[in-house]
């Protein structure tokens, strides 16, 4: 066992599995330019590294005051076919970067920060900040609760049954909101459908836009929103009787739902804007 400021940089073998003490309320950061990277935590104030790799790649675990550095470099090249299994305290954060990376985060009590350009992101049951970005693979998050950040240009976003403030960013890829308790989203898309289901709350802001996609908004019973919609090619469709506040035109209409409260803003140039009832509350 190696003590938490006594760890410098270790060359590991192709094959490794390494535990050492550390203290809860750090950051694991690991880098690779490609494979995967799994993080998890147990109730243990201890890390637990296993590493895969070709013989000519270096991993090095490097302590910087609370963080833990994990490093993969190649001798001949790029780090390219890497897996690494973390095992953390729960009061733990992450941070990974990679290029070809696929990253799998679950079960943490700090913030949580992933940076991939080709490769799957997915998360799961994290509580605190998470900013998670892929040019090309989807990005999953689950369970969570803090603010989340999320960006991809070429796959889709799927964010089910999160609590916090919510910006999901993409370009080319649908936007699926489900199970959501927050009373600030933002879901943007160039070319995708937006689908969203949960929360409305009194005061609560939402903004969904997407180019060439329509948007689905459930709406539960009992909503009280002022809600304005922007389409120019699209219908709009409502599976209740709105009564129009005010009409630029036929493309700019606003309406309240119930009293007002919530601020619900909905456009999409070139596809459909269906507002329906929620599951959960039919009318």
């Amino acid at each position: 066992m190696l003590g938490l400021f006594l760890l410098g940089a270790l060359a590991l073998s192709p094959q490794t599995d390494t535990t050492f003490a550390v203290r809860p309320g750090g950051t694991v950061a690991a880098e690779t330019w490609g494979g995967r990277v799994q993080v998890r935590s147990w109730d243990q104030a201890r890390m637990r590294v296993r590493a895969q790799h070709a013989a000519d790649v270096e991993i090095e675990i490097e302590v910087e005051g609370s963080t833990v550095r994990i490093d993969a470099s190649g001798q001949h090249g790029h780090a390219a076919a890497v897996t690494l299994e973390i095992t953390v305290p729960r009061q733990f954060g992450a941070q990974i970067e990679g290029v070809q990376v696929e990253a799998d985060v679950a079960d943490l009590a700090g913030d949580v920060s992933i940076e991939t350009v080709q490769g799957a992101v997915r998360i799961r049951n994290v509580t605190g900040r998470i900013a998670a970005s892929s040019t090309q693979g989807l990005v999953t998050v689950t369970g969570s609760h803090g603010t989340l950040t999320v960006e991809t240009v070429n796959d889709g976003i799927e964010i089910m049954n999160h609590e916090g403030e919510i910006t999901a960013e993409g370009v080319n890829g649908a936007v699926t909101l489900t199970g959501i308790r927050s009373g600030s989203v933002l879901a943007e898309t160039m070319n995708g459908d937006i689908r969203f289901d949960g929360e409305i709350r009194d005061g609560g802001r939402y903004r969904f836009e997407t180019h060439n996609g329509d948007l689905i908004v459930a709406v539960p019973a009992g909503t009280n929103a002022s809600v304005s919609i922007d389409t120019y090619n699209g219908e709009v469709e409502a599976d209740f009787p709105i009564q129009l506040r005010s009409s630029r035109d036929r493309q700019s209409v606003t309406f309240d739902i119930g009293r007002g409260g919530a601020r619900l803003e909905l456009s999409s140039f070139g596809g459909a804007i269906r507002l329906r009832t929620s599951p959960a509350g039919r009318r």
